[in-house]
């Protein structure tokens, strides 16, 4: 770990995860910290520049959990992001910029994995399509897939982000 993270459960949850997330903004690899609806701390680790691997044993602790990570890169939400939300059955998944912290949290009626990979199977199937047929070229569908994809499956599934100042 790069330097000491201060946790403090004093804190409401909220407050909890937004003085993490002021403490990883800056990581130059990605970090997660993910806690409980009671600020326990579930789990913490440290991965690469674009992704963190987990263990079977890990990604069983996190059904029902705040999972906050920092994207160097300072990208919003990944396509990983969102699907790690679904499959695990996380309350919230955060993605930390160097100014600001995007947010999705777990729609009322629980997550829809079927109808998540359904709308994740035609964006990229459009994309393909128009590179194929050369209507965009391999950086613009890299482009859309990266960036505009994300946004476009929360707002088919009717899930709203918020985003967070820091």
């Amino acid at each position: 770990m790069q330097k000491s993270i201060t946790i403090d459960t004093n804190l409401s949850l909220q407050d909890l995860l937004l003085s993490v997330e002021n403490q990883i903004n800056s990581y130059v690899t990605e970090i997660c910290f993910v806690f409980d609806s009671h600020k326990n701390l579930v789990l913490t680790k440290e991965g690469e520049l674009s992704f963190i691997s987990f263990t079977e044993t890990e990604l069983a602790l996190l059904k029902n959990t705040y999972f906050t990570h920092n994207h160097p890169k300072n990208g919003f939400l990944s396509v990983t992001d969102i699907e790690f939300a679904h499959t695990w059955n996380l309350e919230e998944m955060r993605a930390v910029t160097n100014s600001e912290v995007y947010v999705i949290t777990k729609p009322q009626d629980g997550w829809n994995e079927p109808q998540f990979f359904q709308v994740l199977k035609h964006e990229k199937e459009t994309i393909k399509k128009a590179y194929f047929k050369d209507e965009i070229t391999k950086e613009v569908a890299n482009q859309r897939y990266f960036e505009e994809v994300p946004k476009t499956i929360l707002q088919k599934l009717g899930i709203t982000f918020k985003n967070i100042k820091l």
